[in-house]
C-alpha cells in the first residue's frame, strides 16, 4: 500500500529530439523543454520513503541526513535538481529521499534525482497532461497524492 504523504518526484535530463511536453521518453514522461531542445523527464513511478514521518509534524519527513539547515541543497532554478539531489547524497542509507532517487534504476536509467523547486512548479503548470499520459504508461496519478518531494530546502 501506497503512503499517502511519501511521494517521490524523480527527473533525468535529456536531449529532446521532436519531444513535447507528455510524451514517453527515456523511461518517464517529458514535462520541460528548453529552447535549445534540452528538458525534463518525470518518472512514471513514485519510490516511498521508508523513513518515518516527524511525529511532532506529519508534513514533514527524512529528506536527508540533515533535512533542515543543509546549505548545499538551496538552489531552486530549473537544472538544480540534480546538483541538490547530489549534495544530499550523504550515506548509504537508502531511507533518505536524495538517496532512494539517486539508487533508482526505474525504467531503465539510473540517473534519477529530486526536483528542485522551480522543476516542481514546471510539473505542477502542465499536471493534467503530465498526469494522463503517466495513467496511460500504468504509472502512479500525481493529482492523487497531496505531496511530493523537492530538493530545494526552501
Amino acid at each position: 500500500m501506497k503512503a499517502f504523504y511519501t511521494l517521490l518526484i524523480l527527473l533525468t535530463p535529456f536531449f529532446v529530439i521532436s519531444q513535447e511536453v507528455g510524451d514517453f521518453h527515456q523511461g518517464g514522461i517529458v514535462f520541460y523543454i528548453d529552447s535549445s531542445d534540452h528538458g525534463l523527464i518525470i518518472d512514471t513511478v513514485y519510490l516511498e520513503s521508508t523513513f518515518n514521518w516527524v511525529s511532532e509534524s506529519p508534513l514533514q519527513s527524512n529528506w536527508g541526513l540533515h533535512w533542515v539547515n543543509n546549505f548545499n541543497a538551496v538552489e531552486t532554478f530549473i537544472g538544480a535538481g540534480q546538483f541538490n539531489t547530489q549534495n544530499l547524497i550523504v550515506d548509504s542509507n537508502e531511507h533518505y529521499a536524495a538517496n532512494l532517487c539517486f539508487n533508482s534504476n526505474n525504467g531503465g536509467y539510473s540517473d534519477w534525482f529530486l526536483p528542485s523547486k522551480d522543476e516542481l512548479w514546471k510539473i505542477m503548470l502542465n499536471i493534467s497532461t503530465i498526469d494522463s499520459s503517466i495513467s496511460i504508461c500504468g504509472g502512479d496519478s500525481i493529482l492523487n497524492n497531496a505531496f511530493t518531494w523537492s530538493s530545494s530546502q526552501s
